[in-house]
């Protein structure tokens, strides 16, 4: 009886597994590879235990089929892996390679894993069964990872429940899973999401965390942002996390990526050791300037950008005293050119049909006074890009800035010879460069139409144009005392005051200019009507 009892438990024992077989785990299952379905699959193994496994005679596969391990070598060492591959990856493909050296490469004796291969559509039970025939581990994978993307076991030694299994971040044949827990391994995040907003010439702090979720004391680490190390940190037990404050001065205006990177020597997994962020950086004041106001009809305010480069206008803001509106996001204007910022862009475009300038919108429209305004253009960080106040508006035409290098107040501003000039240079505008007064028609002789410029060193001026003849009879007044700027075009048809045509010869064009601060310049220059006599009426 004693001899039976003794049997019966010796044939028990036989059909446990051995302690060290039961430490052998499924660790990662790639069932739907970005590679070949046929050649690409695989099944690794980790053995947690303290002593090698012998794995001949071991099998695995699914529920349908499972195949005999085949291998050069057939020793699993205390914390190795086992790379289980499809039969022909080894002559028919490379994806994986270099595969770790440490790692034992096995294969089935059969052209696939299971019975047809690894399924992508339904869950299937991978099971590992020792010589004795006894199943020494069992994982089910669910199907729906994006291709080349494993299921990887979370704790090899925490078993075989779906809360163990996940996604990989990135398949890891025959090395540490990508989600598990590393000897060393450290975090970098930023603590906050929204962009960081810095006005012209300011400073500011991103504040960034550096988190030991490693195993193992970390040390002598270091942030790099943009590729110049800013800061070195301190000894870090595992669990722990310090805050690195990291300081962004004056950045370019706009929209500016930062990226700061984690350099730990050693760290297992470099995915989690960046942080990126957008610091939009606030506009020179004056950069970009109110250079033209329409405030009779279909009102419309005209920007001007003095630097060469594009500016992005998204979250831009014109406002008056009682009302402010934003730009869109898309809204730009390129470098040394003009948009038009519009109460009612379709209106605009159809008074101007010609026109290629861009015409923008507010989310709210700043009524602009015909007896004057404050108009202030603020920039993404809430930052005062230019101010203008002005004057009143008095007749159909716009009121054009005179020099856009200076402040825009009520001096600075001149009603537009042209009418309106959208989308092109102010007839009003002050050209430092010119250095005396000058006179010139063009073409000289005319027979129909003469364009006349005039040119002074200075912004503002009060200016009389006539045509006199041989005689020094005054025959046509073309400019009686009327404001302007530095420079002027005036066409001329070569008729007289009264209406009729002058008849063909020399004529001589008389400017006279004074300034407000007392100057006066005068300047004769002949022109010549060369039509036929039969044309003088």
């Amino acid at each position: 009886m004693r001899l039976q009892k003794l049997c019966c438990i010796a044939l028990l024992l036989c059909a446990l597994p051995h302690a060290a077989d039961a430490q052998v785990v499924i660790n990662e299952i790639m069932f739907a590879p970005r590679g070949s379905e046929f050649f690409d699959e695989y099944i690794e193994l980790f053995n947690a235990g303290d002593r090698a496994v012998d794995l001949t005679g071991w099998r695995i596969g699914d529920d349908e089929e499972t195949n005999a391990l085949v291998g050069d070598a057939m020793a699993l060492a205390p914390g190795a892996y086992a790379l289980v591959m499809d039969a022909g990856y080894g002559t028919r493909s490379t994806h994986y390679d270099p595969l770790p050296d440490a790692a034992l490469k096995l294969t089935v004796d059969s052209a696939t894993l299971g019975r047809g291969g690894l399924s992508n559509v339904r869950p299937e039970r991978i099971l590992l069964i020792d010589a004795a025939g006894d199943t020494v581990a069992a994982a089910t994978y669910q199907p729906g990872n994006p291709l080349g993307i494993s299921e990887e076991k979370i704790d090899a030694a925490q078993g075989d429940a779906p809360d163990n299994w996940t996604d990989a971040k990135w398949p890891t044949p025959g090395a540490v899973n990508s989600v598990s827990v590393k000897d060393r391994d450290l975090a970098l995040t930023r603590n906050a999401a929204s962009a960081v907003r810095v006005p012209w010439g300011g400073s500011t702090e991103v504040i960034l965390t550096v988190t030991n979720i490693g195993r193992e004391p970390a040390e002598s680490y270091e942030i790099a942002v943009d590729g110049k190390g800013v800061a070195v940190g301190d000894l870090l037990a595992a669990g722990d996390s310090t805050r690195v404050a990291i300081p962004i001065s004056n950045p370019p205006a706009g929209e500016n990526i930062f990226r700061a990177v984690l350099v730990f020597s050693g760290d297992r997994d470099t995915t989690n050791n960046a942080a990126t962020w957008i610091a939009i950086g606030g506009m020179r004041p004056g950069e970009i300037a109110i250079a033209e106001v329409m405030a009779q009809g279909a009102e419309w305010i005209e920007l001007y950008n003095r630097s060469p480069d594009p500016v992005s206008l998204s979250e831009w803001t014109i406002s008056d005293v009682r009302t402010t509106g934003a730009f869109g996001a898309g809204a730009v204007i390129e470098g040394l050119g003009h948009v038009l910022v519009a109460e009612d862009e379709g209106r605009v475009a159809a008074q101007y049909p010609d026109l290629d300038t861009p015409i923008l919108s507010l989310t709210r429209w700043p009524r602009l006074n015909d007896g004057g305004d404050v108009l202030v253009l603020r920039d993404a960080t809430a930052g005062v890009v230019d101010s203008v106040s002005y004057p009143a508006q008095e007749t159909a035409a716009s009121m054009e800035r005179i020099d856009l290098a200076i402040a825009g107040d009520g001096d600075n501003w001149l009603v537009s010879q042209a009418g309106a000039t959208p989308g092109a240079a102010n007839s009003v505008r002050f050209d430092d460069e010119i250095a005396g007064v000058s006179l010139l028609a063009e073409p000289n002789p005319f027979v129909d139409r003469v364009a006349i410029k005039y040119e002074v060193p200075a912004p503002r001026s009060h200016a009389n144009l006539w045509v006199f003849d041989r005689t020094g009879r005054r025959v046509a007044s073309l400019i009686e005392s009327v404001e302007g700027g530095s420079q002027r075009v005036v066409q001329w048809d070569g008729r007289a005051d009264n209406g009729h045509k002058l008849k063909p010869g020399i004529y001589i064009l008389y400017l006279e200019v004074g300034t407000p601060d007392g100057k006066l310049f005068r300047i004769r220059e002949p022109v010549v009507i060369a039509r036929g006599l039969d044309d003088g009426q």
